[in-house]
C-alpha cells in the first residue's frame, strides 16, 4: 500500500487547519530575531513497535500490540491497535515541532476479519463496517504539562492499518522523529475554570495568567478540549491574538458544554509564538456530572434576589425578618414577666 494513503485527504479544510495548529509536524524553525526562545536544539527520540499479537475467536480476529491500545473511536470502524509514546522534558524546556523522519519495518497480514467498533452493547439495526483503508492519520502529537514546569511529549502512533473489503493489513514497526526543543521565556503560571464539577450546560469560565520575561512580543493563545484519556481533540476554541505582550498578563475566555455528554474532560491552554511554534502549555480539568450526582457544594441553591446580587438581598432580608421577630419575642415575654410582677406587688384591699 502507498504510504500517501494515510495521508488526511478527507478532513475538513477547518479540521486540517486546526491539526496544523495543533500538531505542526514538519513546520520549518522561525528566524532568531522573531522567536520567544533561546537557540533550539533537535534530538531524535526513536520508536520501536512490538510485532502484533493476532488471536481468533468465533472466526474475529482480535489484534494487538503488547502493551499497545484499542482504537475504538469512531463506530464503524474496524478495532485495530495503536501506540503511545511519552518523552519527559524539565522545567523551562518546551517542545517547538515533531518531524517524522523515518516510518520502517514494513509488514503486511492477509484474510483478517476483525470486529467493528460499536458504541451501544445491543444497536437496533447492527453497523456494518466502513470501506476504505483505516486509520488515515500517521500519527499525531501534543504536549501535556504537569503544573510544575515539567511536560510530558505524547507521541500518538498509527502503525497498522486496515483493508476491511481486501482483508489485509500493513503494519510499521520503526518510527525515527526529529523532536525540535528550546528554553521558553514565556510560561503559563496559572489555569484555572470557575467551577471543575457541573452538569453539561452553560459556559465554563476559563482563566488563563502567563508571564513573558523577554522582549514586547505578540502571542496567540490557543485553547482546546479534550475527553480525559483520549488521544484526540474535541474542540478547538478561536484562536486569539495578544499584542505587545510584555512581563504578566491575563486572558479569560469561556467554553459552551452545552449538549457535551457526561464525562471528565481537559482543557488545555497553549501559548504560541507569532509563527504558530508552542511556548508553554497547561490543563485544568472540568468534570461533566448529572445534576443528581453533585455534591451539595456544586448545585446553586434557588434565591429570589434580583438579578445582579443574587443571595445577598435575600440573605440580609432573612436575617433581618428573623432578627425582627426574635425582638419582638423577647420583648412579649419581658412584657408579660413585668405585668405579673406588677400584679403580686400590689397591696389587698
Amino acid at each position: 500500500m502507498d504510504g500517501t494513503r494515510h495521508a488526511k485527504a478527507t478532513v475538513p479544510a477547518v479540521l486540517l487547519l486546526a491539526a496544523l495548529l495543533l500538531f505542526p509536524a514538519g513546520v520549518p524553525g522561525g528566524s532568531p530575531g522573531n522567536s520567544l526562545v533561546d537557540a533550539a536544539e533537535t534530538n531524535t527520540v526513536v520508536v520501536d513497535i512490538p510485532a502484533c499479537q493476532v488471536e481468533t475467536q468465533a472466526d474475529v480476529d482480535q489484534v494487538a500490540f503488547p502493551g499497545g491500545r484499542t482504537l475504538v473511536a469512531e463506530e464503524g470502524r474496524p478495532q485495530v491497535p495503536y501506540w503511545l509514546h511519552a518523552v519527559e522534558y524539565p522545567e523551562g524546556e518546551v517542545v517547538r515541532s515533531v518531524i517524522l523522519v523515518e516510518r520502517s519495518g514494513r509488514e503486511t497480514l492477509s484474510g483478517l476479519d476483525l470486529p467493528t467498533v460499536l458504541h451501544e452493547d445491543d444497536p437496533e439495526v447492527p453497523a456494518g463496517m466502513k470501506p476504505g483503508w483505516y486509520p488515515e492519520e500517521i500519527f499525531l502529537w501534543r504536549v501535556v504539562d504537569h503544573g510544575d514546569g515539567r511536560s510530558t511529549l505524547s507521541l500518538v502512533l498509527y502503525p497498522f492499518y486496515y483493508d476491511p473489503e481486501t482483508r489485509e493489513a500493513e503494519c510499521f514497526h520503526r518510527y525515527v522523529f526529529s523532536v525540535e526543543t528550546a528554553d521558553s521565556e514565556v510560561r503559563i503560571t496559572g489555569l484555572s475554570v470557575d467551577r471543575e464539577v457541573r452538569v453539561p450546560e452553560g459556559p465554563v469560565s476559563v482563566d488563563l495568567s502567563f508571564e513573558n520575561d523577554g522582549a514586547v512580543r505578540d502571542l496567540v493563545v490557543d485553547l482546546a478540549v479534550w475527553a480525559a484519556g483520549e488521544d484526540a481533540i474535541l474542540l478547538g476554541l478561536p484562536l486569539r491574538q495578544l499584542e505587545e505582550v510584555q512581563g504578566k498578563g491575563t486572558f479569560q475566555a469561556a467554553w459552551d458544554c452545552t449538549g457535551f455528554p457526561v464525562g471528565d474532560y481537559e482543557i488545555q491552554a497553549t501559548l504560541r509564538d507569532d509563527e504558530g511554534f508552542p511556548l508553554d502549555t497547561a490543563t485544568a480539568i472540568v468534570l461533566l456530572r448529572n445534576a443528581s450526582d453533585l455534591p451539595p457544594s456544586s448545585t446553586p441553591i434557588p434565591t429570589w434576589a434580583p438579578e445582579g446580587a443574587p443571595g445577598i438581598r435575600s440573605t440580609f432580608l432573612i436575617a433581618l425578618l428573623a432578627g425582627g421577630l426574635g425582638l419582638l419575642a423577647a420583648s412579649l415575654v419581658l412584657f408579660l414577666l413585668l405585668r405579673r410582677r406588677r400584679h403580686r406587688s400590689r397591696p389587698p384591699r
